[in-house]
């Protein structure tokens, strides 16, 4: 079967690999003993007509490690891109730029389809002063792009899983960072109910711990339920990381039961976190995919399911075993039942791969 919308089979699913792709060509495009050039943090959707989208941000890098990926993020002047896939097509299209002017650091990608259009969320002034923008175009072979708007956070902000619709409104995770309180450590939630014309505060979200720091959460809406998932770095009191082997490195969830206004203590489940984004979507009445990087050098990158809206997790499938980083997986459920998503390649690359369920 394509789904399993209708199975309430506590078996994790099986996946079976559809389509492996390379989105970007770096490695092609950039000789190496020139000036290496990075990709990171990708966004994927699709539109009715069974086009792929993805974007991400890209910039010049260091050298790699020993693994073949390049150290840190892309940097300099990073812009976003975004290229297509469409049905008939055996390779990505040549990417196109959403944003970017040589000067100022764009980064952290999204993408969120409403109707006919297509909306682009990102981070402007990456690593200075991070600011959560965004912008729409009809849904075309050539995009005609809105003028850029910003959403609203009291803090600096980076938005690194899309909005979702929940309820009557759009709801859009961000990760704040407040200086006066710490590096990154909480959630911000805000809303729109006029499509993205304007925003407004929900919550904000803090570990009860404060030495577990709260990052790139991500949404998952059921029907009288929200659920955030949040990436976490578990610190001591100096701010630096503590042992690996502490058990609070792990995915950390909260729920919500009023449409995100006020919300669950945020706990740890049973999935291994060690600072890399996690990525969860919804696929049946109570079941639910995450990709995750289960080691902390961020690879392999593997899949686990859960069937009862996240309570218990089982891990169903190895997506890339690396070696180098394989991560900041993006899922995306389209409306056959087909699983898209795309990852970050060692730093240098954009990766997508589709599944079906078996």
């Amino acid at each position: 079967m394509n789904s399993l919308a209708e199975s309430d089979s506590p078996t994790p699913p099986k996946l079976i690999e559809k389509r492996h792709l390379p989105v970007t060509d770096n490695l092609g495009r950039y000789p190496e003993d020139l000036q290496p050039w990075g990709a990171h943090a990708s966004g994927i959707t699709t539109t009715d007509d069974g086009t792929v989208w993805v974007n991400w941000y890209g910039g010049t890098c260091g050298p790699p490690d020993e693994h073949g990926a390049y150290k840190g993020d892309p940097r300099a002047a990073s812009r976003i891109y975004l290229a297509t896939l469409a049905p008939a097509d055996v390779r990505f299209s040549e990417p196109t730029l959403v944003a970017g002017d040589g000067n100022l650091k764009f980064m952290d990608a999204n993408l969120f389809v409403d109707r006919e259009r297509i909306w682009a969320f990102y981070v402007r002034d990456g690593g200075r002063n991070d600011t959560v923008v965004y912008k729409s175009a009809p849904v075309q072979p050539t995009l005609s792009w809105s003028e850029e708007k910003t959403i609203p956070v009291p803090h600096l902000g980076r938005i690194m899983n899309p909005p979702i619709r929940h309820g009557d409104q759009w709801i859009a995770p961000i990760s704040a960072f407040d200086k006066k309180v710490g590096p990154w450590r909480d959630v911000i939630l805000v809303g729109s109910k006029d499509g993205g014309q304007s925003w407004h505060f929900l919550a904000r979200l803090e570990n009860q711990d404060q030495h577990v720091l709260l990052r790139e959460p991500c949404l998952v809406s059921f029907p009288n339920e929200l659920h955030m998932y949040a990436r976490v770095c578990v610190v001591d009191s100096s701010w630096k990381a503590v042992s690996r082997e502490d058990p609070r490195w792990c995915v950390h969830r909260a729920i919500s039961r009023d449409g995100g206004l006020t919300w669950s203590r945020t706990e740890p489940i049973d999935v291994p976190n060690y600072d890399s984004k996690v990525s969860v979507i919804r696929y049946g009445p109570e079941h639910l995919l995450m990709a995750y990087n289960s080691a902390p050098m961020r690879f392999p990158l593997v899949m686990a399911a859960s069937s009862d809206r996240g309570a218990t997790w089982e891990t169903c499938g190895e997506i890339d075993p690396g070696p180098g980083e394989m991560s900041y997986p993006t899922l995306f459920l389209d409306k056959n039942g087909r699983l898209h998503m795309t990852y970050t390649w060692k730093r240098r690359e954009i990766h997508y791969k589709e599944f079906a369920f078996s």
